[in-house]
């Protein structure tokens, strides 16, 4: 396998700060594409031992969240073959980072019976599925922990564990403004009342001040 680019910092492809590694290859051949170059499958230079260890060496800081492959074709089967054991010893050495894939195949035909299926396909999604399960299970112990300080039905509680993996994703857009513009982080004062004064507010019976003491 031949790579375009292994970007250090890159904030525009995932969630957080992350390094980027483009490969070469891709049949799409999308309108528009930000790197058509990449199609090509000889570009750039062959993918070995010394790009794998630099890669890992770019990770271990803490500010790095995780690793982002894109290109080119990520899922081409060439590609595929050759990511898969680099993508093995990162997630040894560095459990805790992050692997995103940008890929042109929809996922029915990364799962099913499509040219872009291969024996290394299987592997490679599971560590997107690994992810998500490990944000859901953050949630899950944080919701049985947390039940009863959570202002919300039951039935809301149940499904926020199910949605927190997603909502993680926004903290995206959040990262990419903190890079151009100064952020200032402040705590947000939540309070919370009754359904009785609430009543009391809406019909003008109890002033603000008295509603703070609860």
């Amino acid at each position: 396998m031949n790579y375009a680019d292994i970007r250090p910092i890159d904030v525009a492809n995932g969630p957080g700060v992350r390094v980027s590694l483009f490969v070469s290859g891709c049949p799409h051949r999308c309108p528009g594409c930000f790197n058509p170059e990449t199609w090509d499958f000889q570009y750039g230079q062959g993918f070995g031992e010394e790009q794998v260890r630099s890669i890992l060496d770019l990770l271990r800081p803490g500010y790095i969240r995780g690793l982002t492959l894109l290109g080119g074709e990520p899922f081409e089967p060439d590609n595929q073959r050759a990511l898969l054991p680099f993508l093995h010893r990162l997630r040894q050495q560095l459990p805790d980072k992050t692997v995103w894939a940008f890929s042109g195949y929809t996922w029915e035909e990364l799962t099913g019976q499509s040219r872009a299926r291969c024996e290394a396909t299987g592997a490679l999604l599971s560590a997107g599925v690994m992810f998500y399960i490990s944000l859901f299970t953050f949630g899950l112990a944080t919701t049985i922990t947390e039940w009863r300080k959570i202002r919300a039905a039951a039935w809301q509680k149940i499904l926020y564990t199910f949605t927190f993996p997603l909502f993680q994703f926004t903290y995206v857009p959040i990262a990419l403004v903190a890079l151009v513009t100064k952020v200032e982080w402040r705590p947000i004062k939540h309070t919370a009342m009754s359904s009785e004064k609430l009543r009391a507010r809406l019909d003008g019976r109890v002033n603000n001040q008295e509603l703070t003491r609860f």
